[in-house]
């Protein structure tokens, strides 16, 4: 009776040859005749266990799993559960993973190890290329430590450790000091990984990382110290930065001469940011700076300075305002994107000071060549406080504006006109409207004269606007008379207006059952019998309705 390990072995055998292992027919093994360098990559697109299962064929593809580049143990999926398959003391079992037992990266450093004592030329290919741990259990110091320490000692070059620890883990001097690691990702759910008492020792290390990503890792620093890691003699080659839930981090500088890429994410603690890289290209900055008092009582001034002269890309969502902001020599910025912004709330008292601060950081958009507002609160700030409506600089190479839109809250009229009017190049305007969903399907007439009178009064301040104005695509469900009037007010008064889109089938903020219900092709009929009979400034303009 055949038994499942020959079974397995079966299936490993066609999968290799292309032939049953008791086949009459000859078979031509040619995938063994291939080069290790090309099996290694194509093995890199299946599961580590099932790489190691390979080495059951032959001593070559034993020779294969030895020399395997890629290491990927994920403890969280299921090749390396428990379950019915894996008895108590199974290598591959949490429990004798955890329990100090044989494991299978032990197995795979044992094995690496022997290569390297048996031949010196050998050494080079038990190198390691990346190695990525995820654990869900608990995982003692130690024991992480030997997986860094023995992986750094086989010239890792990629590490990838996502892990939940109890205990606290000093940032491992192996790492630090490695000449061979490029790329350096260190998560834990717990905040374990702490930078060591003596920065002096990180300063002096990481000459050759080119990627660090940082995730739940506890940066307290009281005396300022952090203030000059993160710059070029620190990290000469570091090129792309992320950090994400850094506990107790305060006050961030980065001059990062080669850095590209940055990413700061949930630092609710930062009270100043400062960035100085000139080769930077894209940062994203998300959920940061607690929100002070503007009374200045609890003594906390916030700020935030910005120095790139090469960005293209800036994401700023989710941040409190902080006390004072400069962004300096953006020019080479090509988009942009605001959320909602911190500090701002309704019947709030807010200080000229951080009014100040946000058109100060609004000015740094100056050379946007395309600009997006989210589901934010920008439009009702503009409106509120005349103080920075009259101070918006103009946008004038802004070519491309996008804007998420509630027509039925008459507040945000005052701040979209007012980002009309600092648009004077404007090309596309993308409108996308968010509305409360309805059961009723009636078209329905409103009381809306206060808005259209707005808008027409509106028309002489906005002959810049109107002057470049040639595409306009509106994303909605239109339901009301409201919610035509500015597309109606665009087409009457855009001379330049070649196209308008109106797609009211499609809205990703909306389900899709529902879009459907209220796209029908006969509520589509009456919105199109109503459209098309819109007085048009452009001869050119081309109304179409999707």
């Amino acid at each position: 009776m055949e038994t499942r390990s020959s079974t397995r072995k079966g299936k490993l055998w066609r999968f290799i040859y292309g032939e049953d292992k008791n086949g009459s027919s000859p078979t031509i093994d040619r995938i063994s005749e291939l080069p290790d360098a090309l099996i290694h990559h194509i093995l890199t697109l299946l599961p580590t266990k099932t790489v190691a299962q390979t080495s059951l064929l032959s001593k070559r593809w034993r020779s294969i799993w030895y020399t395997f580049p890629d290491l990927d143990f994920d403890f969280t999926s299921d090749p390396f559960s428990p379950s019915k398959r894996f008895t108590k003391n199974s290598i591959y079992s949490r429990k004798a993973y955890y329990d100090g037992l044989t494991d299978p990266i032990s197995q795979v450093f044992n094995l690496r190890d022997k290569i390297i004592s048996t031949s010196s030329t050998a050494a080079n290919s038990a190198d390691i290329r990346s190695l990525r741990v995820r654990t869900t259990n608990s995982i003692s110091f130690s024991r992480l430590n030997d997986v860094i320490r023995r992986a750094v000692r086989h010239n890792v070059q990629q590490l990838d450790l996502d892990v939940i620890t109890d205990e606290h883990i000093i940032f491992p001097r192996s790492v630090i000091l490695s000449e061979s690691l490029r790329v350096l990702s260190l998560k834990s759910r717990c905040s374990a990984f702490r930078f060591p008492p003596d920065l002096s020792v990180m300063k002096s290390g990481f000459r050759s990382l080119v990627s660090l990503s940082l995730s739940n890792v506890v940066l307290i620093d009281n005396d300022h110290r952090l203030l000059d890691l993160f710059s070029h003699s620190s990290f000469p080659m570091m090129s792309k930065l992320s950090m994400d839930c850094c506990l107790g981090l305060k006050h961030l500088r980065i001059g990062c001469g080669a850095l590209e890429e940055f990413e700061l994410k949930c630092c609710i603690a930062l009270q100043s940011l400062e960035i100085c890289c000139p080769k930077l290209q894209t940062l994203k900055v998300q959920t940061c700076f607690e929100e002070y008092n503007d009374d200045g009582d609890d003594g906390i001034v916030s700020w935030v300075n910005i120095e790139a002269p090469k960005l293209r890309t800036l994401v700023w969502e989710e941040n409190a305002v902080t006390d004072s902001s400069s962004l300096v020599d953006l020019r080479k910025l090509e988009e942009a994107t605001i959320g909602t912004l911190i500090g701002f709330g309704y019947h709030e008292n807010v200080s000229l000071a951080k009014l100040q601060s946000l058109s100060d950081f609004l000015a740094g958009f100056a050379y946007v060549r395309c600009l997006k507002f989210g589901e934010g609160n920008f439009l009702e700030i503009l409106s509120d406080h005349l103080y920075l409506g009259e101070r918006l600089n103009p946008f004038e190479n802004l070519r491309t504006l996008e804007l998420h839109l509630d027509v039925k809250n008459d507040t945000v009229y005052g701040g979209l006109a007012c980002i009309f009017r600092s648009s004077p190049m404007l090309h596309t305007l993308i409108l996308k409207y968010i509305n409360k969903i309805e059961r009723k399907r009636k078209w329905k007439s409103d009381d809306s004269f206060d808005c259209e009178e707005f808008w027409e009064s509106q028309a002489e301040t906005l002959k810049l606007f109107f002057h470049h104005l040639q595409i306009v695509r509106i994303h909605g469900v239109f339901k009301s008379e409201k919610e035509v009037r500015l597309p109606r007010f665009l087409l009457r008064h855009g001379k330049a207006l070649h196209e308008m889109t109106f797609c009211i089938t499609q809205h990703p903020f909306y389900n899709r059952n529902i879009i459907l219900a209220q796209a029908s092709p006969r509520r589509q009929n009456i919105f199109r019998s109503r459209v098309m009979g819109w007085p048009r400034a452009s001869s050119n303009a081309n109304i179409t309705i999707r």
